[in-house]
């Protein structure tokens, strides 16, 4: 399993899958009535395998602290949010096979949104628990300008989406809290792209590394996920146009796609622990000629 969740992998499985939906969005667009199944089911189900996948490389990651810490509390609350977005679209796959796809004739279709919430939720929990480790040592207690700069950036893109909130999926729901909690969405989805594009700056000025990568891919997950949105309230994408038609579905790809981001970058996370532990194991087979060896490396450095 761990060589199937390589970096190099794990790009190679996303950028299929996202091929494969983008090639279903298109067959709906031309052939609507016979590809309406696949449609439907396509969403979830390719949302479902990152998540997942997702879950237990977070959840892999949090062996690494043994005990209470606040990095380890982190991975685990990632886990969590992953598993719990994996069942929201679960939830989706199920309403969908007992028929229930109108969320104005099937009310508790609406309740996804408390998953949707809780998921994002959980996300930010994580990436708050990184920084205060983080600031346990001094660092991230200050803001930069590019930190500000940058955040500024990212909750631009909220206006938009709640402008268009009425053309939301759960918007004309007959329960309040179902509307309010989607209401909500792109604020949340705008918290944890912040704090990633903060905590990846803290992590460069640290070195960088692969702790760094995989904070700019949550970033871009994140931030892609609220781009999506946009185009999902866009009054001009509810056109019969070709041009609105295809960058309507457009948009529904790239919201499928944002999901592999974080598996990419826990991916990049996982890979780090997986190098420690093989030389870890590689010094408790072969311990002796490893000493043998760097104490003859040093000897040819020190003699003049």
């Amino acid at each position: 399993m761990q060589r199937l969740v390589r970096p190099g992998n794990v790009l190679a499985a996303a950028l299929a899958l996202t091929a494969l939906r983008a090639i279903v969005q298109l067959a709906t667009v031309a052939w609507p009535i016979q590809t309406r199944i696949l449609g439907y089911l396509a969403g979830p189900m390719l949302i479902i395998i990152p998540n997942l996948l997702a879950a237990w490389l977070a959840w892999k990651i949090s062996q690494d602290h043994e005990g209470p810490s606040a990095m380890g509390l982190c991975w685990r609350l990632m886990m969590l949010g992953a598993a719990v977005n994996a069942l929201r679209n679960l939830y989706e796959v199920s309403s969908f096979l007992a028929g229930r796809l109108d969320p104005a004739r099937y009310p508790a279709l609406g309740l996804r949104q408390i998953l949707i919430v809780l998921s994002l939720l959980l996300m930010i929990a994580a990436l708050l628990s990184m920084w205060s480790s983080f600031a346990s040592l001094g660092l991230g207690v200050r803001p930069r300008v590019l930190d500000v700069c940058l955040t500024a950036a990212i909750l631009l893109l909220v206006p938009p989406v709640f402008a268009g909130r009425g053309l939301l999926s759960d918007a004309i729901s007959p329960y309040a809290v179902v509307r309010y909690l989607q209401y909500a969405s792109p604020f949340l989805l705008a918290v944890p792209a912040a704090l990633a594009v903060v905590l990846c700056r803290i992590s460069s000025e640290m070195g960088g590394g692969a702790l760094a990568i995989a904070l700019r891919l949550f970033a871009a997950s994140f931030a892609l996920r609220l781009i999506a949105l946009i185009g999902a309230t866009a009054p001009w994408l509810r056109g019969e146009a070709i041009l609105a038609l295809f960058a309507s579905h457009f948009f529904v790809v790239l919201s499928s796609a944002a999901h592999w981001l974080v598996v990419l970058g826990l991916s990049y996370r996982w890979e780090l622990s997986h190098s420690a532990i093989r030389l870890i194991r590689r010094y408790e087979d072969h311990g002796a000629e490893e000493l043998a060896g760097l104490a003859g490396s040093l000897t040819s450095h020190t003699r003049p």
